[in-house]
Parts: C-alpha cells; sequence; structure tokens
C-alpha cells in the first residue's frame, strides 16, 4: 500500500476498532478488580460502537471514496505509514497465552498507548478527509478516544495509589 485511500482509511478504524473489542473484553474476563473491570467492558462497548459507526459510514460511501487521502504524496504516504505496523501491533505479536497472563497494569498501559496510536491515526485522517461525513465521524471518534486515554491513565494512578 503506496497511499491510504478514503475506503481504506475506514478498513482500519474498523479493524482498530475490533481489534480494541478484543483487547478489551479480554482484559475485562481476565481482571479480579471489580474497578478495572467496568472500565475494561466500558471501553470495549465504546469500541463496538466505534465499530458499528464506521461499518455504518463505509456502507453509505461505497466504493466512491477510493482516492488517497491527503492533500499531497507526503501526507498520503503518512497516512499509510501510520497503520503499517497496526495499532495494536504488540498484542497481534503476543502470544495468546502470554496475552492471558498479562498483569492489570501491563495491560492498562498497552490501552494507553494504543489509545494515543489511535487518536495519532484518527487526527491525520480527519484533517486529510474530503468527505464531511466521514470528518465529522473521526472528529467524534477522536473525542471519545481521548477520553478512553484519560479513564485508563486515571485509573493507573488510582492503582499506583493503592499500591502505596
Amino acid at each position: 500500500m503506496k497511499y491510504l485511500s478514503a475506503k481504506e482509511a475506514y478498513d482500519v478504524a474498523l479493524n482498530l476498532e475490533e481489534e480494541g473489542v478484543s483487547f478489551y473484553e479480554s482484559c475485562a474476563d481476565k481482571s479480579k478488580n471489580a474497578e478495572s473491570r467496568h472500565i475494561f467492558r466500558q471501553l470495549a462497548s465504546d469500541e463496538r460502537e466505534h465499530f458499528d459507526t464506521f461499518k455504518k459510514l463505509q456502507s453509505e460511501l461505497g466504493v466512491r471514496d477510493n482516492k488517497p487521502l491527503g492533500p499531497n504524496d507526503e501526507a498520503r504516504q503518512y497516512l499509510a505509514n501510520l497503520v503499517r505496523p497496526g495499532i495494536f501491533y504488540d498484542l497481534k505479536s503476543i502470544p495468546r497465552e502470554s496475552l492471558a497472563a498479562l498483569t492489570e497494569y501491563e495491560a492498562i498501559h498497552i490501552g494507553i498507548q494504543a489509545e494515543k496510536d489511535s487518536i495519532l491515526f484518527y487526527t491525520e485522517a480527519w484533517q486529510n478527509s474530503a468527505n464531511s461525513k466521514g470528518k465529522k465521524t473521526f472528529k467524534k471518534i477522536i473525542l471519545e478516544e481521548r477520553r478512553h486515554l484519560n479513564f485508563l491513565v486515571e485509573r493507573l494512578m488510582n492503582l499506583e495509589k493503592l499500591k502505596k
């Protein structure tokens, strides 16, 4: 993939959200802490809603939005490079048994990094999208992913306070 098209950006968004649902559900299922379990379940639910939003948007746009995103080659190449390794790349490289053995701290740190990476991708897609409905959707998701980041950082800070 040399450049990322609008259609491919929605494909990436669908994949991001699907991986987020899977990760957060896994974290909720194995968490022994009720507050963490609640946060992970809420994040999984939000990611599922994001998936549905992008699925609907993608079906409305069809294939007509298959032009490369970005005003120039450098912007288009940057967007393509953002998704080459994958936002949840660390999770894909971790064997399932190791993923199940993640501590709560490790899971939260992975979630924090994934949310940061998602915000970066969605911000670039939002800035480079020519479709007004797509722009509006990317902006909405950016705000929600920021909220997720704040939840995770706050939870990490609370866990660290409990350790002391």
